[in-house]
C-alpha cells in the first residue's frame, strides 16, 4: 500500500505495510455490492472517499466473508474517518463505528501490532478533535454531543477508553479543558437548570446531550467490560471536582464563570453527581434497542436492585422483608 498522507504516524504505517490483499470478490453484475468491493481492493487507497464505502459499511459488518476485506481496508477508512471527524460527516462516522462495533474487529481480529496502532491513530484523533471544544454555552442543539457520541462509541469497540478518558481529563490543552466541564456538567447539575446547556424553548430541544445516546448504542451496542470496570473505579464526586479545579487552572472570563458555577453546584447538591458516577457505566454497559434509558430509569432500576438484595440479605438472616430500610437512590 503506498504511502498514506493521512497517516504521520510511522508505527501505523509500519504495521500496515505489507498487508496481503484478499481475493477478489466474485461479481457477475457490475452494479453488484461485490463488484463495489472489487472496485475498492483495486483502488489507490489514498484516494478513495467516504462515499465510496458506503455500500460497503452497510455489507462488512453482516457478512463475516468481508472481514479480510476490512482490515485491508482499514488504512483508508481510519484516514476518511479522521478527515470526516474534523467537519462532522455523521454519516460516514456513526456507520463506521458501528462496523467496528459490530465487528469488533479491533480487539479480535488484528495482531497486538496494528491493534495498537489502531487505537494510537484514534485516540489522538479524537484528542485533537475534542481539543477544538471552545464554548461552555452551548444553546443550539446540532451543536451539542457530537464528540459525546465519539467517545461512547470508543468504550464499544476498544479496551482503550482508559487511556483516552485520562489524556482527555488531564486538561493540558483548553479545549480539552472546556470538554471536562461540558461533560461534568451533565453529571453535576440537573437537565432543565445547566449552565453549560441551557433549555431551549419547549419544542426546540436544547439541554444536556445523553451521554449514551449515539446510534451505536440505540442498535443495542456497550461498552466492553473493561472500560466499565475503569469508570466504576474512577468516576466519583472528589474525581469531579479535582479535575474541575484543573479545568479552571485552562480557563478564564465567562468561560471561567460558567464552570465555577458548576463547581458550586456540585458543592451545593453533592448527591445528584454521586448518584450520576454510579448510574453512567450502569447506562454505558448494558445493551438497550429502540430507545434510551433515562436518568430517573436507570435510578429505579437501581433502587429495584438494592431493594432485591436488602430483601435476599434479610432472609439470609432469618430477618422479615420490612424489618429494615433499604437505600433506594431517587435522581430528581
Amino acid at each position: 500500500m503506498g504511502a498514506n498522507r493521512a497517516m504521520p504516524d510511522r508505527h501505523f504505517e509500519k504495521a500496515f505495510a505489507g498487508m496481503r490483499r484478499p481475493e477478489f470478490v466474485c461479481a457477475g453484475d457490475p452494479e453488484s455490492r461485490e463488484h463495489v468491493i472489487n472496485r475498492l481492493l483495486d483502488g489507490d487507497p489514498d484516494e478513495l472517499t467516504a462515499d465510496d464505502f458506503s455500500v460497503f459499511l452497510d455489507v462488512c459488518a453482516d457478512d463475516s466473508r468481508f472481514r479480510p476485506h476490512l482490515r485491508y481496508l482499514l488504512p483508508s477508512l481510519l484516514r476518511i474517518w479522521r478527515e470526516e471527524l474534523t467537519h462532522w460527516n455523521g454519516w460516514f462516522v456513526s456507520r463506521f463505528h458501528r462496523v467496528l462495533a459490530d465487528t469488533l474487529i479491533v480487539e479480535k481480529h488484528l495482531s497486538v501490532r496494528r491493534r495498537e496502532a489502531v487505537v494510537r491513530f484514534m485516540r489522538q484523533g479524537l484528542l485533537d478533535h475534542i481539543a477544538e471544544e471552545e464554548s461552555l454555552c452551548i444553546t443550539d442543539p446540532s451543536a451539542a454531543g457530537i464528540w459525546f457520541d465519539c467517545l461512547a462509541d470508543y468504550g464499544v469497540f476498544t479496551k482503550d477508553v482508559p487511556a483516552l478518558w485520562e489524556a482527555l481529563w488531564d486538561c493540558r490543552r483548553p479545549g480539552h479543558a472546556v470538554a471536562v466541564v461540558q461533560y461534568a456538567s451533565c453529571l453535576i447539575c440537573d437537565d432543565e437548570v445547566n449552565p453549560v446547556f441551557p433549555s431551549a424553548s419547549p419544542g426546540l430541544g436544547g439541554g444536556p446531550p445523553v451521554l449514551w445516546g449515539s446510534d451505536t448504542f440505540l442498535l443495542g451496542g456497550r461498552w466492553l467490560p473493561r472500560n466499565v470496570d475503569y469508570l466504576s473505579e474512577t468516576l466519583c464526586g472528589p474525581y469531579l471536582t479535582e479535575h474541575l479545579d484543573r479545568a479552571l487552572d485552562s480557563l478564564a472570563g465567562p468561560r471561567a464563570e460558567r464552570a465555577r458555577e458548576v463547581l458550586a453546584e456540585l458543592t451545593s447538591r453533592p448527591w445528584r453527581a454521586a448518584l450520576r458516577c454510579r448510574l453512567l457505566p450502569m447506562a454505558l454497559g448494558r445493551r438497550d434497542t429502540g430507545e434510551f434509558p433515562t436518568w430517573q430509569s436507570l435510578a429505579a432500576q437501581l433502587a429495584t436492585s438494592a431493594d432485591l438484595r436488602s430483601k435476599a440479605d434479610n432472609a439470609g438472616k432469618g430477618k422479615h422483608a420490612g424489618d429494615t430500610p433499604s437505600a433506594s437512590p431517587v435522581e430528581n
